[in-house]
């Protein structure tokens, strides 16, 4: 018997032209699961805290890190405890994903789906499409993002060897392969 699985599309805000995946999980996974899911998909490095905001409330992670100073504020629910489809219930429901609170990369996702017939084995989260390469981690958000491109596509701009060394010599803003996606979100669960 297969499981219930959501088709989610999701995008990064305030980024033109937009960077974007189409992913589907299981239906019965956990918000962190979901956050380990949308890292891979994206191509973040899972570094930073992380949080959800669903109809008004707060799923967070915060609460892992209370040794390192943080403490889960009492508005934020813990993420490892809720599941996807208690808390997001019907096709078109949208919500958002904010990662890195420094850099603050909120996330627009939309259930396109949720009843998806999927087509490999359960258990499994994969990608169907998606356009452009994430933003590398710690850039300093969109500033620092758009500061990037700038130099890159410039080869005389000051900083166009300094980002280069950075993010190497191979990145590209535009690639993106949804092969090579999937083969490693089917690790996930």
């Amino acid at each position: 018997m297969s499981k219930r699985t959501y088709l989610l599309k999701i995008e990064l805000d305030y980024i033109k032209p937009v960077i974007w995946r189409k992913i589907a999980v299981p239906a019965d996974i956990t918000l962190d699961d979901l956050h380990r899911a949308i890292q891979v998909a994206m191509g973040w490095d899972n570094a930073h805290l992380y949080m959800f905001m669903i109809k008004k409330k707060k799923y967070s992670n915060v609460s892992e890190h209370v040794d390192d100073g943080f403490m889960m504020l009492p508005q934020e629910l813990d993420s490892y405890k809720y599941k996807l489809q208690d808390v997001v219930k019907r096709k078109g429901s949208k919500f958002r994903y904010v990662y890195d609170f420094g850099d603050s990369w909120l996330h627009y996702i939309k259930v396109e789906d949720s009843n998806f017939n999927s087509i490999l084995p359960e258990r499994k989260a994969y990608c169907l499409a998606g356009e452009r390469n994430c933003p590398p981690e710690d850039i300093g958000g969109i500033p620092g993002y758009l500061r990037l491109i700038k130099a890159l596509n410039d080869p005389t701009h000051s900083d166009h060897l300094h980002y280069k060394g950075w993010v190497g010599e191979d990145w590209d803003s535009e690639y993106f392969d949804e092969v090579e996606v999937t083969k490693k979100m089917g690790r996930l669960f």
